[in-house]
């Protein structure tokens, strides 16, 4: 669904909305003064209506409002129960700030890309640099009881494969004779000469490669490509509805025939998310959408 918001209407209202973001720590009490503001700026658009020259545009899409003209933006997501919501200001010449809130009261806001705050469940507010440095310590210590308690499991001795073949050359029994041979007079790695060595490694490599020839018989042979069980049938193209107008288009158009808007949709170039045909900013970082080919005019 698209709108527009005149600019005389809109230039006081993102006043008091910028007026309201908060310096250094943002408390509850601010943030949702500032969610409201934002609120209410949206609550203002004419959803439905075509924007004219000076307005600025509207989009909606999945719970989330965009309002965007000339490089600014405010957009903000309704959220709902047991989901995140979450608010975004841009303005080149006043300070960004985005906050996102948890479905269970936690949230992280501050500037794009400078110092962020989150707020716990306890209710403590502290820099979201501490809160990822106590995750990181929590997952290494984690990593560390799942490394050990695998450790633990694992039996004292190795199963034998009924896979591979019998082996007929002992490792031990090699050992020890390369041992001997190397004049170390005992059991072991002790005494061998490179010679040795390069014998025993030589014998290993043996073995290994027969265990692998014989787990790769053993394997179902897989497919191969381009044979009946990999062909697929494309699916059909779908009929494309223009975002402006709302007529539908010929399977496979890129343009509206009744309006001309573009049909396709967009691809961020910063993450690469889906965007609606005629998105500027992207929903989920807010950069500004290139005009890509798919947006471009011509054939």
């Amino acid at each position: 669904m698209t709108g527009r918001l005149p600019d005389p209407m809109a230039a006081p209202a993102l006043s008091a909305v910028f007026a309201l973001v908060p310096q250094g720590a943002p408390s509850e009490m601010r943030l949702a003064a500032l969610e409201a503001a934002a609120r209410a700026l949206l609550g203002q658009v004419r959803w439905g209506e075509t924007p004219q020259e000076g307005d600025w545009e509207a989009f909606e899409e999945e719970g989330t409002r965009w309002l965007f003209r000339e490089g600014r933006l405010v957009s903000l997501s309704s959220g709902g129960p047991g989901r995140s919501r979450s608010l975004l200001l841009s303005d080149p010449e006043r300070r960004s700030f985005t906050v996102t809130w948890t479905a269970t009261g936690e949230w992280v806001a501050g500037p794009p890309g400078e110092e962020a705050w989150a707020r716990l469940a306890s209710g403590q507010v502290v820099p979201e640099a501490e809160v990822l440095r106590h995750l990181e310590e929590g997952l290494d210590r984690l990593e560390d009881k799942l490394s050990a308690a695998e450790e633990a499991s694992l039996p004292q001795t190795i199963p034998s494969d009924p896979t591979v073949p019998p082996c007929s050359w002992d490792i031990a029994e090699g050992l020890d004779e390369l041992g001997e041979a190397g004049g170390g007079g005992g059991a072991g790695t002790a005494g061998l000469s490179a010679g040795s060595l390069t014998g025993l490694v030589a014998g290993a490599a043996r073995v290994v490669g027969q265990v692998a020839a014989s787990q790769a018989a053993a394997r179902p042979k897989k497919p191969e490509p381009g044979g009946p069980s990999a062909r697929e049938v494309p699916p059909a193209a779908a009929e494309a509805t223009c975002p402006r107008c709302g007529h539908t288009s010929v399977p496979g158009a890129r343009f509206c025939k009744d309006c001309g808007a573009p049909l396709r949709v967009a691809l961020c170039s910063e993450c690469q998310a889906a965007l609606p045909a005629g998105a500027r900013f992207c929903k989920d970082c807010g950069r500004p959408v290139r005009p890509g080919p798919a947006s471009s005019p011509g054939c």
